[in-house]
């Protein structure tokens, strides 16, 4: 280990000794705070310093480098030509004011599982809404009752003319079990 980094495990090492929390006075605060006050350039030369900007980059290419073989796996265990639908990650933007909930920019995934496979990203609300098959857009069926036109939401009904189910009527929760069976 550099000397650098015995004296940031040094700096440290008295950190967790003179801890702000556990204060009994004013007079102890003060004196810890100028502990940690000193300790900041040595701390922050170590942790910013070029040797770990080049650590942080080669992991940062080391996990690009994974994403890129996982997703190769992922397409050879396939060993199809048909499209694959993914679920979840569709237009969701940067910096989420939702606690708990991760948001990814760009399509960086669509681009990665995209190389040799067709893949479809859809969001969970229009993942409902998408035939597990074809991968086209479902429509509700619409019914005149009393001389007005009222859509079923209920029930969606395929409108593609290749598929030899076209203008089959299918129940939302039957569409749902299914999608939800092909997942497992």
């Amino acid at each position: 280990m550099s000397n650098l980094g015995q004296n940031m495990m040094k700096e440290e090492k008295k950190l967790t000794e003179f801890s702000l929390h556990n204060s009994d006075n004013a007079a102890d605060l003060d004196r810890k705070f100028e502990w940690h006050s000193c300790s900041w350039d040595t701390i922050r030369n170590f942790y910013f310093s070029n040797a770990n900007a080049k650590r942080r980059r080669r992991l940062e290419l080391a996990k690009n480098r994974y994403y890129h073989k996982l997703a190769a796996q992922e397409r050879t265990f396939t060993q199809s030509k048909a499209p694959i639908m993914f679920i979840g990650d569709r237009g969701h933007g940067v910096r989420s004011i939702i606690k708990g909930h991760q948001r990814f920019g760009g399509h960086w995934k669509e681009k990665i599982y995209g190389r040799y496979t067709f893949s479809l990203i859809t969001n969970e609300h229009n993942s409902s809404q998408t035939c597990l098959f074809c991968f086209k857009k479902l429509s509700y069926p619409q019914v005149a009752r009393d001389k007005v036109v009222k859509m079923n939401n209920d029930f969606f009904i395929y409108l593609n003319n290749k598929w030899h189910n076209k203008y089959v009527v299918m129940g939302r929760h039957k569409l749902s079990a299914l999608a939800i069976g092909q997942a497992v």
